[in-house]
């Protein structure tokens, strides 16, 4: 079941990051300019970091700050896909003890969409088992209201 509801996830997500990709190149033929690449995924790269450190210290209200009202999470702990309430509600069952993220490259898909891929390395707890592990994250950002927010996030374990 949990394979078939990732598979599943991933060839939505590719859909979707295929569309944006399709409506971003419009955007650039039509002459609308994307934003600074540097600047923006410096940003981006903060605001991923605060989501971290939101998570870790289990703050729903700073982690609400940053995700949109129709946020989706794939979080590596096998549970699928998640809204915001229900990545919220991971919180009490996921404590994460350290991490690290590298590795940032971002790709602009519009004026008010990106990608950012990184890598982490996490140290943490579920239920009362601890793991380290290896992910590869994508998390899909837009713009909205003026301010960045987390629309998609999906992690993967890797070896």
């Amino acid at each position: 079941m949990a394979n078939r509801v990732l598979k599943h996830t991933i060839v939505v997500f590719a859909m979707w990051c295929a569309t944006v990709v399709a409506q971003s190149q419009s955007a650039v033929l039509a002459g609308k300019a994307a934003p600074d690449k540097s600047i923006l995924q410096t940003a981006l790269e903060q605001r991923e970091k605060q989501g971290w450190e939101a998570f870790k210290n289990k703050d729903k209200k700073a982690f609400s700050a940053i995700a949109t009202d129709d946020y989706t999470a794939v979080i590596a702990d096998g549970n699928g896909e998640r809204d915001l309430t229900g990545t919220l509600d991971s919180m009490k069952d996921i404590t994460i003890n350290s991490y690290t993220l590298s590795d940032f490259t971002m790709t602009s898909i519009g004026n008010d969409a990106a990608l950012l891929s990184y890598k982490a390395s996490a140290n943490y707890t579920i239920g009362t088992q601890t793991i380290s592990g290896k992910l590869a994250v994508s998390d899909i950002w837009v713009k909205r209201d003026g301010e960045w927010r987390s629309l998609h996030y999906h992690e993967t374990e890797v070896q």
